[in-house]
């Protein structure tokens, strides 16, 4: 008798340990759901994913990371420095991790920290130069440092001519340096071949605003509102 109540209580063990064991998924599953939800603009949805891929795998430098993207995305600029300092710890990618941190730097206010640590940082490949160096030219802006904020964009655009971040910098200095038409038009030229951007349609929802053309402003800005409802992107 007693052996048949052990057999029985060691099956139903093991079957708990199992139906646990199905119950839960791998840090790649985790990854690969939040991805899709990152395709659809689904951030906050993304953000759950990743932490679940992180609780599983905290060592996990690609959740990681694109858990500072996602919650770049929302707004949470302190949470992504977080994240992907933690990233780059775990050895990702720094052309990839580098323009994220200045981002997360930037979208803090923190410009001082964008040029002391990455305006002498060699970034391998022409992509993240470009980002990089469009958001160096912003901090850089903001600091009141206009020729070093011209120089930076003037090496953003060359290293990506059609990266988006180098032409949204580009026109956000045109913009400071007095010339909002020459300034709406290289952004109107960017969100036509860009629609989806909402860093470009904020500054163009600005600049339209500055000429006094508060009706279009307002469109743009519900624009944005469509393509990221669960967040509105940061505006420098």
């Amino acid at each position: 008798m007693d052996r048949r109540l052990n057999s029985r209580a060691l099956a139903a063990v093991a079957l708990c340990v199992t139906l646990a064991a199905c119950g839960r998924s791998d840090p790649g599953t985790y990854i690969a759901s939040a991805q899709s939800y990152i395709a659809k603009a689904e951030y906050r949805a993304a953000i759950i994913q990743l932490r679940n891929a992180i609780k599983d795998k905290p060592e996990n430098a690609e959740a990681r990371f694109l858990l500072a993207k996602s919650l770049l995305a929302v707004g949470d600029a302190s949470g992504a420095e977080l994240e992907i300092r933690k990233a780059i710890d775990f050895r990702y990618p720094a052309n990839e991790a580098l323009p994220v941190l200045a981002r997360s730097l930037l979208q803090q206010g923190q410009f001082n920290k964008v040029v002391t640590e990455l305006g002498s940082v060699q970034v391998e490949g022409a992509d993240a130069r470009a980002e990089v160096s469009a958001t160096l030219a912003l901090a850089y802006l903001a600091l009141g440092r206009t020729q070093d904020a011209r120089a930076a964009v003037g090496k953003a655009v060359e290293a990506g001519p059609a990266n988006v971040n180098a032409r949204v910098a580009e026109a956000r200095v045109t913009a400071f340096d007095g010339d909002v038409t020459r300034a709406l038009a290289q952004i109107e030229a960017v969100v036509a071949a860009n629609p989806g951007n909402t860093d470009a349609l904020l500054l163009k929802a600005d600049l339209e605003s500055a000429r006094g053309d508060g009706s279009s402003a307002a469109k743009t800005l519900e624009r944005v509102i469509e393509i990221n409802p669960s967040g509105t992107a940061a505006r420098f």
